[in-house]
């Protein structure tokens, strides 16, 4: 089943000898024993859309289209999610409007996939966020997928 949803080696990283790099850096949260309700997903490198939902053209020019439809289907099936991409969010004014969109929607979770460093910046002011390796790392990294998917599991967000 997991090969079928384009999922392998994903088992904890205690059994990967090969796993030479450093775990996720998640920020100290108290998960509740229940599902989390509400994580808002930010995607670093991938744009949104006039309706300002997330890109899907990009993702199928990436080639991570299909990973992340895996990946939302196996993780995010009992959640409501809030997908953003933050390819145009380029300087402080931008950034500060996603964080007030953030505030109102005042998310128990933020998770980043990649690196963007202006909301980095500005999101470890107040939120708790956990980065994660980029859609594109994922893709073509077996040891991140593993970090991202034990990362996931211990917030319980799994189907």
């Amino acid at each position: 089943m997991w090969r079928e949803l384009g999922i392998t080696l994903w088992s904890p990283l205690a059994s990967n000898p090969l796993n030479l790099s450093t775990e996720p850096r998640v920020n100290k949260l108290e998960t509740p024993t229940s599902f989390i309700k509400q994580p808002v997903v930010l995607l670093a490198g991938f744009g949104n859309d006039a309706a300002g939902l997330l890109n899907q053209d990009a993702l199928v020019e990436a080639g991570v289209d299909r990973l992340w439809s895996d990946v939302t289907r196996v993780h995010f099936t009992k959640t409501l999610q809030i997908q953003v991409g933050l390819k145009g969010i380029d300087d402080y004014e931008r950034g500060y409007e996603l964080l007030d969109r953030l505030i109102e929607l005042d998310p128990e979770l933020v998770l980043l996939f990649g690196q963007h460093e202006l909301i980095t910046e500005l999101l470890s002011e107040g939120m708790d966020v956990v980065v994660l390796p980029s859609l594109e790392d994922l893709r073509d990294s077996p040891a991140a997928k593993q970090r991202c998917y034990s990362a996931l599991v211990a917030l319980k967000l799994l189907a």
